[in-house]
């Protein structure tokens, strides 16, 4: 019986201690250190002009053109 007390103590200290070394979301980065420039097809780009840029697929982020740095690390 101990023992079974003695194991879940040890848990609920573990998952305490990894639960605090999260960072929270509110605080955590929203954007990338990068910013991409990606082709779109002539039907990509006509789709986003009819539709908005509220109906963005996932598939016209794949041909990468460009990169640069937009930010730095910060610690």
């Amino acid at each position: 019986m101990l023992r079974h007390l003695l194991r879940l103590l040890l848990c609920f200290v573990l998952i305490t201690t990894l639960a605090q070394a999260q960072q929270p979301v509110a605080r955590a980065r929203q954007s990338s250190y990068f910013t991409k420039v990606f082709r779109l097809t002539d039907a990509q780009a006509r789709h986003l002009y009819e539709k908005g840029l509220d109906d963005v697929r996932p598939a016209f982020f794949t041909q990468v053109v460009d990169s640069f740095a937009t930010d730095s690390a910060r610690f």
